[in-house]
């Protein structure tokens, strides 16, 4: 008897969530996004910057930062999954009001999928990979 999952149905799953999840975040509404969260997510960033821990700093931190952006726009390159582990590459477009205010991240992000939330989700800038315009 096999007792271990099907591998590529958990990652076709897993790949699929964090595809949703970042293209919700176009939407601007932090409540959108904490259903792909498990209670304890543990968001980095970005290498050096802030540490989320928890749903509820995730809103604290993440909301009042979308009130003030005018549009979100997350380019992804590519994405693979690997049993709970999804890595993408992205361009991440943040759109704000004033003199060089747009923000534009190429980045991968890592994250961990356990029954069915993102549980750990870390981003670390591309080196030598220009921001896009």
């Amino acid at each position: 008897m096999n007792d271990k999952p099907d591998l590529g149905l958990l990652e076709k799953k897993n790949l699929e969530l964090v595809t949703e999840f970042c293209k919700v975040w176009e939407q601007k509404d932090v409540e959108k996004l904490v259903p792909y969260l498990s209670e304890d997510i543990d968001y980095h960033v970005w290498e050096g910057g802030a540490e989320i821990s928890g749903i509820q700093e995730f809103r604290d931190v993440i909301g009042p930062f979308l009130e003030g952006t005018q549009r979100v726009e997350w380019e992804i390159l590519r994405s693979h999954a690997m049993g709970v582990m999804v890595i993408n590459e992205r361009y991440d477009h943040f759109y704000r009001d004033g003199e060089d205010a747009d923000w534009h991240f190429p980045v991968t992000g890592i994250f961990i999928v356990k029954d069915g939330k993102i549980t750990f989700w870390r981003d670390y800038n591309i080196p030598g990979k220009p921001a896009r315009m």
